[in-house]
């Protein structure tokens, strides 16, 4: 569910306001006969059944404002600036193996458990003493988000030219990543929990941002045809990991 307000406002004529705010509530995904449960990584076994297995955020909030404001009445300069926050959808297929956690829990056998374990041909691992493994997610969820902002000084040239120069922001905040919580520790034999497998965990620790300046000119000219000269210049840095890889040590990303 999403509800949202907004209100413009002249204030003078020189400066207008746009505010907004918009509330946004997802429910957890659901399995029709409440077939699906959650790994506890504090207690290190499956949720008691009936159990929420994922506790929604109540509280998200989502405002935004801008503002556009012309300084001089007899020179063309504009002043714009903006800031708004907007959050993700909870992306439900993330539980897709959730089933998995009661009814068809998988095994997990590695060389550290058999060096002699090879690809092709595949032994057969009836002998061996597999361990189950699960899937687990952030019991107290938290929607990823985005904070952006932008300054933007524009500019009149004459009567046919515009030059914009602007800083262009945002923060990513909570995103997504996919964690083995149950690897070996590096160069041992030792698992958190030694009597399971793998442990996939979805959490939402990640965090990433842009920033960049961006300059535009443009140019009309006779007859229909316009000049639009532009140039970027930005930088992002981000530790959300990406889909299907993982890092080196789950550990210690």
């Amino acid at each position: 569910y999403a509800f949202f307000a907004q209100d413009n406002d002249q204030v003078t004529q020189k400066l207008s306001v746009d505010a907004g705010l918009r509330y946004q509530y997802d429910s957890a995904p659901s399995e029709s006969h409440g077939r699906i449960d959650n790994f506890d990584p504090q207690t290190g076994q499956l949720t008691p059944v009936g159990d929420a297995y994922i506790n929604m955020p109540k509280l998200n909030f989502a405002p935004r404002v801008g503002l556009a404001y012309k300084p001089f009445a007899s020179h063309p300069t504009v002043i714009r600036a903006s800031f708004g926050i907007f959050y993700n959808v909870l992306v439900a297929s993330t539980m897709q193996n959730f089933p998995n956690n009661i009814f068809q829990q998988s095994s997990s056998l590695t060389s550290i458990q058999d060096p002699t374990l090879v690809g092709f041909p595949f032994p057969t691992i009836g002998s061996y003493s597999a361990v189950t493994s699960y899937s687990a997610i952030q019991h107290n969820w938290l929607d990823p988000y985005v904070e952006a902002w932008n300054f933007d000084v524009q500019q009149g040239i004459g009567q046919n030219g515009r030059l914009d120069v602007a800083y262009v922001g945002s923060h990513s905040v909570h995103l997504y990543n996919g964690v083995n919580i149950n690897r070996f520790y590096p160069g041992t034999n030792i698992r958190p929990y030694p009597d399971l497998g793998n442990i996939n965990l979805v959490d939402t620790p990640a965090y990433g941002n842009w920033d960049a300046l961006e300059i535009s000119f443009t140019r009309r000219f006779s007859h229909g045809l316009q000049l639009d000269a532009n140039y970027t210049w930005g930088h992002m840095l981000d530790d959300s990991i990406p889909l299907f890889t993982s890092v080196q040590d789950d550990h210690n990303p």
